[in-house]
């Protein structure tokens, strides 16, 4: 876990992006405050094993194998 969180910065949503949350066209609640979390923070990515529940989402989603051959020295 250090060595994510050195890596990674873990975000946060304040009241405005639980409502950018909610407008997001996005079939699951949670999803959709993950992907408000990651535009509110500049993420470049969403990392995660179902990235087609992230079709709708402001920011792409990769999957993890696909994030670690593009960014081998992480």
């Amino acid at each position: 876990m250090d060595r994510v969180l050195e890596l990674f910065e873990v975000g946060n949503l304040a009241a405005a992006g639980w409502v950018r949350a909610r407008a997001l066209p996005m079939s699951g609640f949670e999803d959709a405050v993950v992907a408000a979390v990651a535009e509110e923070s500049g993420s470049r990515f969403i990392i995660t094993g179902n990235t087609g529940d992230f079709n709708h989402s402001p920011v792409p989603a990769i999957a993890p194998v696909d994030f670690l051959s593009q960014f081998p020295a992480l």
